[in-house]
């Protein structure tokens, strides 16, 4: 051999032993709700395989990310992303493509994968998918190792995989899944059947990435309240409710319903009907689906137009009401790791919010007909004499009169003399106007009628004083100081 050969064939030989020493790099890019879990299963690999420890796992939440450091994502060997819905795909295709062209596979999991995957070399994988839809910690901690054996060649076979029932009902403190409301019943060690129960239903995924701090919270902070709760997942929320909140008889097992799911595919068809037959409120729950907490109460709109679509328009037309903040989704770091995660945390004030609103609703239902005291809302803007009314429908009388006659007839006090339009007309043209500050002698002759009802000045401070900072500072800024 050549002498001057012989460094260039040194040089081969010490670049195939750098790249032989490199260790392997492993990107998950599962979506900010299943992050979690997927730090856990990644966890739970490094302590129970020593023998990957020379191998390089990064898991990467979807929101911010092209605020992370994506290096690892496009020097890895092996990636598994979930392809439901483009933005994600969208935000990181330089780095995928680069990874590509570098020799990595990528596999896809989710369920919209389409022709731009595949041409940007992204693989669907159902036998990924199968480990990926059961969901959990155990179920992704066997899908990395399965791909570990089947693709980078380590001695791992692929394990079955541990399915979660698509729908049943949840308890918080073991953790445990039940098939039927009798397996359930048998196993609550304590049950008083004199509390009232209150439904709470949500989605399976909560249960499939380990995001149930919201509805453990809940199920804590309603049964200190004095309820027994009932708590049920599955997809179409329907299945479920149908399934576990009706018994043999047709019957509602619960008197209210908190929901935390019924909102992504609820369909006004097929829900109202149901609710009808359960004939109990349903409250909609709001876990926030991009923003934390801070983010949330700084925010002018709170909710961005997304989300009021889907979290509270959709659930309002299928009979859902009172929507409630109780969860938002915070930025969390593994204490092992250092491995960044987003996790759905409860928010404490908005959590004991929604059991006073359970707390009252049960209260009104136990409460006589006779003895319920009603406001109705009617528009009456902007100040004015003919300012009664909502694009231009009969509110004034005919609304205001049936709704009124109606509750007479179930029992509701609505005054001691007969009702007529004509007197409903009367009264509240009269006495239940919007008077402009500009007639000062209309506001003194309504006054002086002893119809309204009159704040003192003390008590009326008292009440602003017991908004938050950041309103009170709002409202003056508008219309100045008290």
């Amino acid at each position: 051999m050549s002498l001057n050969k012989l460094p260039i064939l040194l040089f081969m030989l010490c670049a195939v032993t750098a790249a032989e020493a490199a260790p392997l790099k492993v990107s998950l890019l599962l979506g900010d709700t299943h992050s979690k879990a997927a730090v856990e299963a990644v966890n739970a690999i490094r302590q129970e395989h020593p023998e990957l420890n020379e191998v390089s796992f990064r898991v990467y939440p979807s929101n911010g990310i092209r605020n992370r450091d994506l290096i690892h994502l496009q020097e890895s060997n092996l990636i598994i992303i979930l392809a439901r819905g483009r933005q994600l795909f969208d935000s990181i295709s330089p780095e995928l493509k680069q990874a590509v062209n570098t020799g990595a596979k990528i596999y896809s999991v989710g369920e919209t994968s389409g022709e731009d995957f595949k041409k940007a070399g992204i693989i669907p994988s159902a036998q990924l998918n199968e480990y990926f839809h059961a969901g959990g910690m155990e179920n992704l901690e066997n899908m990395l190792l399965c791909v570990l054996g089947t693709d980078l060649g380590f001695s791992f076979t692929c394990k079955e995989v541990k399915s979660i029932p698509e729908i049943g009902i949840y308890e918080h403190q073991t953790k445990s899944i039940f098939k039927t409301y009798d397996e359930y019943q048998k196993a609550l060690p304590e049950y008083n059947k004199n509390k009232p129960v209150i439904g709470i239903v949500f989605y399976k995924s909560s249960l499939d990435s380990g995001q149930t701090k919201p509805v453990d919270a809940l199920i804590d902070s309603i049964e200190k309240a004095g309820f027994n709760t009932l708590s049920v997942f599955g997809y179409p929320s329907e299945s479920a409710i149908e399934n576990y909140f009706l018994d043999e008889k047709e019957k509602s097992r619960v008197r209210l319903i908190v929901a935390l799911g019924m909102k992504i595919g609820v369909n006004a068809s097929t829900s109202i009907p149901l609710l009808t037959r359960l004939n109990v409120p349903v409250i909609d729950a709001i876990t926030l689906y991009s923003q934390t907490r801070e983010e949330w109460e700084k925010s002018a709109s709170g909710l961005d137009i997304f989300e009021r679509a889907w979290q509270m328009a959709l659930p309002e037309l299928a009979g859902i009401i009172q929507p409630t903040i109780v969860a938002s989704k915070e930025k969390s770091i593994d204490k092992e790791t250092g491995a960044e995660f987003v996790e759905e945390l409860p928010i404490a004030e908005r959590i004991q919010r929604l059991t006073d609103r359970v707390r009252a609703w049960i209260n009104l239902q136990d409460k006589p007909n006779k003895e319920k005291r009603v406001a109705l809302m009617y528009y009456t803007y902007p100040p004015g004499k003919q300012n009664i009314g909502a694009s231009y429908l009969n509110v004034l009388p005919e609304s205001l009169f049936l709704i009124l006659d109606r509750m007479k007839e179930e029992g509701y006090y609505a005054g001691n003399g007969q009702l007529t339009k004509e007197l409903l007309f009367d009264d509240v043209f009269n006495h239940g106007r919007n008077i402009g500050n500009w007639a000062g002698g209309e506001i003194d002759r309504l006054v002086r009628t002893g119809k309204p009802i009159l704040i003192l000045l003390d008590e009326y401070k008292q009440w602003f004083g017991e908004l938050p900072d950041s309103l009170q500072k709002a409202i003056l800024k508008d219309w100045g100081p008290v």
